[in-house]
């Protein structure tokens, strides 16, 4: 019985640390070695500190979460973990919010040759 108290209390207290973002990108920016641009952006991410993240309409989640200080700053970092990805010869990403009243987030796409960077802000759900 004890052992199982244990267990559930281990399981909650896990659960309950979990936070969820609904993220919505304003614009993006894009550097390459063929130059540069920007844009504006209506992409729409879930951001799970247990699961990673993911693009609305998709099943999966991608990356590893894990909550940092910079400076006096609280984050939620996600990064992909598994090496470069077969998708379009990405090689690392990265989506990270910076916690407080505002929830900013930069979800960093990392190719051979070029970086591709979408902002915008979160809401916790």
């Amino acid at each position: 019985m004890k052992k199982l108290l244990i267990l559930a209390t281990m399981f909650l207290s896990s659960a309950v640390q979990a936070e969820t973002f609904f993220c919505e990108t304003s614009g993006w920016a894009r550097v390459s070695q063929n130059g540069q641009g920007t844009g504006k952006s209506d992409d729409i991410y879930i951001v799970d500190s247990d699961k990673g993240w993911k693009a609305t309409g998709i099943s999966e989640y991608e990356g590893v979460c894990d909550f940092l200080k910079l400076g006096e700053r609280e984050v939620l970092e996600c990064k992909n973990t598994e090496g470069p990805s077969e998708l379009d010869n990405m090689i690392r990403y990265e989506f990270t919010i910076w916690l407080g009243s505002t929830n900013e987030f930069v979800k960093l796409d990392r190719f051979a040759g070029s970086v591709t960077a979408f902002s915008g802000r979160c809401t916790k759900i």
